[in-house]
Parts: structure tokens; C-alpha cells; sequence
């Protein structure tokens, strides 16, 4: 889609705050009216943007995920391929990180969906774990997820704000993976 081309290109040109939705329309071709038929405002039209690469990093990393491996490596590998995905984008990544509790409109409303649906995803991957006796049958795998991903998410709002170096984000949710995957493990 041209409006969503234009404006991931100018997000990361100019940054998100210098973006405006004039240069948006005009750059893919449109008029400032149509932009708004595909997003609410600019921030519903950034949710938009990652919405798209969340849902391809996350289908990449899930369909590379090494199966064989134990839960923590497979885990680590799908936030690693998110990470990474942020790390290449950062002019995207400080906005969505801090500024999608504060987003609302239909792009907004299908980015929630994407994640709710690789929350369910996680949860399935963990429910593999179990059935191969790896850890505890009785955890609830989709509160797991929930947790698992409630760590991966503040580390990046760490790394986002400018708390955490780049490695340390890195070093950190391997660490809280482990945390909350020790006793967990058989």
C-alpha cells in the first residue's frame, strides 16, 4: 500500500515527530483525505506500518523457530528475530515502544489483535514444550506467554528510552527467559 510505503519512509527519514500527514499524502501520491481512510491519525498510521512488520518478523521467526532445540532457545530465537527487527528500525521502534498505550483507531485495533493472536502462538509453542515432557504439563501456557512477553516488552521499553544498550536489552531477556522458565523445566 503506497500510504503505508510513504509514511514508513518518511518515518524513518525525518522521524516520526517531523513526519507530517501533508508530506505522507503528497509522497505517496494522494490526497490528505485519503490517508485518513486508512488511518485515524498519524499514530494509528504508525501502528499500521509495524503492524505489517511485526506480522511478517513474527511469522519469519516463527516458521525458522529451531524445533528441536529446548523451549529457552526457541523462545529466544522469535524475540531475538522481534529485537532484531526493532534494532534495524529504530526511527519506527522509540515512537511504537512508547507511544502504543496512548494509540487508538482501527490500525491500532488490528495491531492488538496480531498480538493477542502471537500471545496464542507463544502459548502454543509452550504447549509443544509440555507435550514433550520438557516442562511442567500443569503451567498455563497462555499465562506463560503473557509473562514471558510482559518481560521481552519492558526490556525493549528499557532499550527504547535509552536505559539499556543494545547488548545489555539482549543479555537482559535471556536472563528473565531463564528466570521465568527455572522450576518450570523438567
Amino acid at each position: 500500500m503506497r500510504i503505508a510505503r510513504a509514511a514508513q519512509e518518511l518515518f524513518e527519514r525525518d522521524g516520526y515527530d517531523l513526519a507530517t500527514i501533508d508530506a505522507i499524502a503528497r509522497a505517496a501520491g494522494t490526497a490528505k483525505g485519503t490517508v485518513f481512510v486508512h488511518a485515524k491519525d498519524k499514530l494509528d498510521l504508525l501502528m499500521l506500518v509495524m503492524k505489517d512488520k511485526l506480522g511478517a518478523t513474527v511469522e519469519r521467526a516463527l516458521a525458522s523457530r529451531p524445533r528441536k532445540a529446548g523451549l529457552l532457545k526457541q523462545l529466544l530465537h522469535v524475540f531475538g528475530a522481534l529485537f532484531e527487527m526493532y534494532r534495524e528500525h529504530p526511527r519506527l521502534a522509540v515512537p511504537f515502544l512508547t507511544q502504543t498505550f496512548s494509540a487508538r483507531g482501527p490500525n491500532t485495533d488490528s495491531l492488538n489483535i496480531l498480538t493477542f493472536s502471537f500471545l496464542a502462538q507463544l502459548a502454543g509453542v509452550i504447549q509443544e514444550a509440555q507435550h514433550k515432557h520438557q516442562i511442567d504439563p500443569d503451567i498455563d501456557a497462555m499465562l506463560l506467554a503473557s509473562n514471558l512477553f510482559a518481560s521481552y516488552w519492558l526490556i525493549l521499553i528499557g532499550w527504547s528510552g535509552s536505559h539499556l544498550s543494545w547488548e545489555q536489552a539482549g543479555a537482559r531477556l535471556e536472563s528473565a527467559c531463564a528466570l521465568q522458565l527455572r522450576g518450570l523445566l523438567r
